[in-house]
C-alpha cells in the first residue's frame, strides 16, 4: 500500500471517530497515547497482525474514541516505546512503518504493519514452563490462538484488492407527484494483490447516501456490479472484468463499475442536499469487504435545473 493510500485510510478513522462511529475492526487499533504495559500491547499486537490473514493493519496513537476526539501523540516517544514493545516478541515483530498524520492543531501518529510473515509469537508474561504464546484477537479481546486460528494463518486466502474511487454520481430525479428516484453510479479502479480473481457479490454491496437531514439513499439490496462501457464486458491485454450470474469477476486491474435505483417518497423534498458516499463491497473467500467514503459536490446544469432534478459528483468520469 502506498503513502497516499494509507494516509487517506487513516483520515478516514479520524472522521469517522469525530463523528462519534465505531472504527477498531480487525485491522484497525486506536489508542489516544501510548500504552504503557507493554508485553500487553506486544500481545494484543501480535493477536492483531495473526487475525489479519496476510491484511495490513493500522495502530494509530493521539485518538479517543471514547471521547470522539483527537488529542494527538508525540513521535519522539515512538523510539523508546517500540524498543519496549518488540522485545516480547519471541521472533521478529511484524515489519512497521511510521506516519506522521495532522489533524487540525494536533499529530497522530500512524504504524502501518505488515502481517505476511505471521504467526508472530510472543512470550509469556511471568514465564514458566510455558514460555511463549500465538495470540489472536477476536472482536475487541485478545486470547491464545487455537488449533482452528492456526490453520487459518497457514491456508493461503484471498488478498484484498488496491481499490480507488474514481468518479460518483448521485441524482434525484423529479418523476411528477407521485415520486422520485434516487440514481446513483460509482466508479472504481481495482488492483488486486495476487494472481486469482478478485470476486464482487452483488448481494455483499452496499450503497448509502446521506444529507444535512439524514439517510438519502441505504440500499442494502443488490446492487449492480459491471465493467465499463456498454456491454457488461471489458477486457484489455493485462484485464478482465466482467459481471454474470450477480458477481463482478475481476481478474486483473481495470474499471469496476456499480449502480443502483431507489423509489424515495416525493416528500423528501427537492432541495435536499446529499453530502456524502458510503460504498461496500464485500470480496467472496474472505468475510472482509471494501469500505469507501467521499464526499459529493453539488453539480447541476441548466438541463437538470429546468426539469427540478438534482446532481451531485465526486471526482472525474472515467469511462461511460
Amino acid at each position: 500500500m502506498r503513502r497516499p493510500q494509507i494516509e487517506h485510510w487513516a483520515l478516514q478513522i479520524v472522521e469517522h471517530v469525530e463523528k462519534g462511529n465505531n472504527v477498531e475492526d480487525d485491522l484497525v487499533e486506536v489508542k489516544s497515547k501510548w500504552p504503557d504495559d507493554h508485553h500487553k500491547t506486544a500481545r494484543q499486537l501480535a493477536g492483531h497482525a495473526n487475525a489479519a490473514r496476510g491484511e495490513p493493519i493500522l495502530f494509530m496513537v493521539g485518538l479517543d474514541e471514547g471521547n470522539h476526539k483527537v488529542t494527538g501523540a508525540d513521535k519522539e516517544e515512538l523510539a523508546n516505546w517500540w524498543q519496549q514493545v518488540s522485545k516480547h516478541f519471541k521472533c521478529a515483530p511484524p515489519p512497521m512503518q511510521t506516519y506522521n498524520v495532522p489533524s487540525g492543531s494536533a499529530q497522530i501518529v500512524v504504524l502501518y504493519f505488515e502481517t505476511d510473515a505471521a504467526p508472530f509469537v510472543v512470550a509469556t508474561k511471568n514465564g514458566g514452563q510455558v514460555e511463549s504464546e500465538v495470540p489472536w484477537r477476536e472482536g475487541n479481546s485478545t486470547r491464545t490462538a487455537t488449533r482452528s486460528d492456526l490453520l487459518k494463518i497457514l491456508v493461503p486466502t484471498i488478498k484484498i484488492p488496491e481499490v480507488e474511487l474514481l468518479y460518483a454520481v448521485v441524482e434525484l430525479i423529479d418523476e411528477g407527484d407521485t415520486r422520485r428516484v434516487v440514481e446513483l453510479q460509482a466508479q472504481f479502479y481495482v488492483e488486486p494483490k495476487s494472481p486469482e480473481p478478485v470476486v464482487f457479490p452483488n448481494h455483499r454491496a452496499t450503497a448509502t447516501i446521506t444529507g444535512e437531514d439524514g439517510i438519502i439513499l441505504e440500499d442494502h439490496s443488490p446492487l449492480e456490479i459491471r465493467g465499463p462501457g456498454l456491454s457488461p464486458v471489458y477486457n484489455s491485454r493485462e484485464s478482465d472484468i466482467s459481471a454474470k450470474g450477480g458477481v463482478g469477476w475481476c481478474g486483473g486491474p481495470g474499471i469496476v463499475v456499480i449502480e443502483t435505483q431507489a423509489v424515495r417518497p416525493h416528500g423528501i423534498g427537492i432541495d435536499v442536499k446529499a453530502e456524502e458516499l458510503s460504498c461496500e463491497l464485500g470480496v467472496s473467500g474472505t468475510n472482509r469487504s471494501i469500505r469507501l467514503q467521499t464526499r459529493l459536490e453539488p453539480k447541476d446544469s441548466p438541463q437538470t435545473a429546468k426539469l427540478q432534478n438534482r446532481r451531485w459528483v465526486y471526482g472525474r468520469r472515467a469511462v461511460r
